[in-house]
C-alpha cells in the first residue's frame, strides 16, 4: 500500500512540473513580442534624433549650398536637403501643368499619403507648414520648417530657413494669439515682421499654422530598415 501511495505522489509531482514548465514557456514566448516592438520604435526615435541634431548643427547658416549641393537657400530646400543629406530619398509628384511651390508640393504629396495632421503632439523631425506668410498668396502654403523640440508648456520649437538663414522659431497652438507668457517666455515668435504697413495682419507663428507633416514616414532611406 505504501509503495502505491509513493508512486501516486511521484506521478502527481511529475505532472505539476510538466504543467509549470509549459506555463513558463508560454510566458517567455509572449514576453518576446513587446521587446521586438520596442526595438522598432527605438530605431525610429534614434533616426529622428539624428535628423534633428543635423538641423541644429546648421543653425546660423545662411548659405546652405556651400555645405552640400542637395540644399537650396530657402525653407523647403532646407528641409528636403536636410533629409537627403542623411540618405533619405524624397520623391515628389508634381501635378501636370501646375505652378506649385516646393513647400506646397510637399504638403500636397504628404496629404495624399494621409501624413498631414492638425492635432496632437508632433514627433521630432516632422514638418510644420504655415500659410499666409506671403501677402500675394494669403490662403496657401507658403513656409515650412522642422520640429526640433516640444517644451513642457507645449511650445513647439521649429527650425526653419528664414531671412537670417537657419534659425529657431517658437509656436504654441494652445495660445495662438500670445507672443509672450505671463513670465515673459516666448510662446509664439513673429513669423512676419511687425511694421506699420501690416496693421490688422496676423503676425504670430501659430496664427499661420497649417498642419504637421510626417516626412520621415513618407521618405525612403537608402540603407533601409
Amino acid at each position: 500500500m505504501g509503495g502505491i501511495l509513493k508512486k501516486s505522489i511521484i506521478l502527481i509531482a511529475v505532472r505539476i512540473v510538466f504543467v509549470l514548465g509549459a506555463f513558463l514557456l508560454i510566458l517567455t514566448s509572449c514576453a518576446t513580442t513587446p521587446i521586438t516592438y520596442r526595438k522598432g520604435w527605438y530605431n525610429e526615435e534614434v533616426e529622428r534624433l539624428k535628423i534633428v541634431q543635423k538641423a541644429e548643427e546648421l543653425i546660423g547658416t545662411r548659405d546652405l549650398k556651400k555645405i552640400n549641393s542637395v540644399y537650396r537657400n530657402d525653407c523647403s530646400g532646407f528641409v528636403i536637403g536636410l533629409y537627403r543629406s542623411l540618405g533619405y530619398r524624397i520623391k515628389l509628384n508634381r501635378p501636370h501643368g501646375s505652378r506649385y511651390t516646393l513647400s506646397q508640393l510637399l504638403f500636397i504629396n504628404l496629404r495624399k499619403r494621409g501624413l498631414i495632421y492638425m492635432n496632437g503632439i508632433p514627433k521630432k523631425a516632422d514638418l510644420v507648414f504655415f500659410k499666409g506668410t506671403v501677402r500675394t498668396i494669403p490662403n496657401r502654403i507658403s513656409h515650412v520648417g522642422i520640429v526640433d523640440d516640444i517644451l513642457g508648456d507645449r511650445t513647439i520649437v521649429v527650425i526653419h530657413y528664414g531671412s537670417k538663414g537657419v534659425a529657431r522659431l517658437r509656436m504654441n497652438l494652445l495660445h495662438p494669439y500670445q507672443h509672450l507668457s505671463r513670465n515673459g517666455r516666448v510662446l509664439n515668435d513673429f513669423i512676419i515682421k511687425k511694421s506699420s504697413s501690416r496693421n490688422g495682419m496676423y503676425l504670430l507663428s501659430a496664427e499661420h499654422f497649417a498642419g504637421f507633416g510626417d516626412l520621415y514616414s513618407y521618405s525612403m532611406k537608402r540603407s533601409g530598415y
